[in-house]
């Protein structure tokens, strides 16, 4: 009987290739992509002032100023500060009101005194109130409150909410979280947006990230970007701010620690000529491998690298029988 002797070189290169298939399909399997995710993506409220511009002239009368909010999900606390021109309009702390159809009509609310007054940055209005004890936030599009001007002379007079949009002029949730918010009034409109390298990873990839780029408009260097995310439960985070470089682009690198399906936004402050600006909302699968297809994946592949090997050996096997029969 003669042993039988296996060319050692081309078993180990091809074994060590089918281990290598085996371990790479193993980490990188992909499961189904999880369907109808964009359509659960929260979008942001928006706050507006109605009529945002007030013109005076001898015959007219003033109409009655409506700031409102839209699309709002869980509003527990609100504030307002509008600027407003004090050469041409004119306004006591008695006329600005919550009017019986506001958003916390019927609700456990604070009755707050409003305020008239004065910064580097001109006359204001400012208003605001909260909800107490355990009432529920408000859902969905409203009145805020109403300014009643009145006429000081003749001209034209801009409304617009204080810059940035957060230092004064805010929405919140329950937990005091700010509310991702658009706003609409005489400034210019800027814009911002915001890309990701990938929609999904594995949980064990998170140090190598996804990679969050965008830009604003106007080009403005050094602006600050704020990065936010959330998944389908919790409330908006601030995850970092990103600066922006003298094209006004932007980027992040962000690590997620948990599984889950996760939104992530982006807003700019704006500035004294530019209403503040929120992107686009993207969304990011974090997917942790599926248990239940993984055994029998590895199971064929081990199988396959079994056959191989009773291949091999037989193929020499036979190699050096049709050799000695030689």
């Amino acid at each position: 009987m003669h042993a039988v002797q296996l060319n050692s070189d081309k078993f180990v290169k091809t074994l060590r290739l089918y281990i290598v298939l085996c371990l790479a399909l193993t980490l990188f399997y992909t499961p189904n992509a999880v369907e109808g995710q964009n359509e659960n993506a929260p979008a942001p409220a928006t706050l507006k002032i109605i009529p945002s511009k007030l013109i005076v002239a001898e015959e007219n009368t003033l109409p009655l100023v409506n700031v409102t909010v839209e699309n709002v999900e869980g509003l527990f606390a609100w504030q307002i500060k509008v600027y407003f021109d004090a050469a041409i309009l004119n306004i006591t702390k008695e006329q600005i009101k919550y009017p019986e159809n506001h958003v916390f009509s019927g609700k456990t609310f604070l009755n707050i005194t409003p305020r008239v007054s004065s910064d580097t940055h001109g006359f204001y209005a400012l208003f605001g109130t909260t909800l107490v004890g355990d009432e529920q936030g408000f859902s969905g599009s409203g009145i805020l409150c109403q300014l009643n001007f009145t006429k000081v002379s003749l001209g034209i007079s801009t409304l617009n909410f204080s810059t940035p949009i957060w230092e004064d002029t805010y929405l919140l949730d329950a937990s005091l979280n700010c509310i991702l918010t658009e706003v609409l009034d005489n400034k210019q409109s800027g814009s911002l947006t915001l890309e990701l390298d990938r929609e999904s990873l594995y949980i064990y990839e998170k140090d190598r990230g996804i990679i969050l780029s965008g830009s604003l408009i106007p080009k403005e260097e050094n602006a600050k970007v704020i990065i936010y995310y959330r998944d389908s439960e919790s409330q908006w985070l601030k995850i970092a701010e990103a600066t922006t470089d003298s094209s006004g682009g932007y980027s992040f690198t962000w690590k997620p620690t948990n599984s889950g399906i996760f939104y992530l936004a982006a807003e700019w402050y704006g500035n004294e000529k530019t209403n503040p600006a929120i992107s686009g909302i993207g969304t990011v699968s974090v997917i942790v491998p599926s248990p239940s297809r993984m055994p029998y994946l590895i199971a064929a592949l081990w199988i396959s690298i079994t056959i191989l090997v009773v291949y091999i050996v037989r193929k020499e096997k036979t190699e050096q029988s049709d050799q000695i029969r030689n």
